[in-house]
C-alpha cells in the first residue's frame, strides 16, 4: 500500500465515500465494480476507468482526451508546488515493488 497525502477537503470526501459506497470488507476494493464474476467483490476494470474519466473530461468542456498519465503528472505538479519535496513525489510513484 501507498501513503498519498490529502488535502482536509479530500479527506472529508474520501470519508463520506466509504461511508456510503464502499463495502465494509477491509480487503474490498475502493471502487467496485457492479459486475460479479464468481461472486466476489471485484474492482471496476482500467476500461471502466478510462470510459468514467472520458465522460468527466467531457462533461467539464475539456477538449480532446485525458488519460491517467496526465492525472498522475498534475497530481505530482500540484504536489510539488504545495512544498512536497521531489524525492517524495519520485517514491510514491515509483516505489519498489509496485
Amino acid at each position: 500500500s501507498k501513503n498519498i497525502p490529502l488535502n482536509a477537503a479530500a479527506k472529508s470526501a474520501l470519508r463520506r465515500y466509504l461511508r456510503t459506497a464502499s463495502p465494509q470488507e477491509s480487503d474490498a476494493p475502493l471502487f467496485p465494480s457492479r459486475q460479479r464474476k464468481s461472486g466476489a467483490v471485484d474492482p471496476i476494470f482500467r476500461v471502466m476507468a478510462w470510459v468514467t474519466l472520458q465522460r468527466a473530461t467531457e462533461a467539464t468542456g475539456i477538449k480532446g482526451s485525458i488519460g491517467t498519465p496526465a492525472l498522475r503528472k498534475t497530481f505530482g505538479h500540484y504536489l510539488y508546488k504545495n512544498g512536497v519535496d521531489l524525492t517524495g513525489i519520485m517514491r510514491l510513484w515509483y516505489r519498489a515493488g509496485s
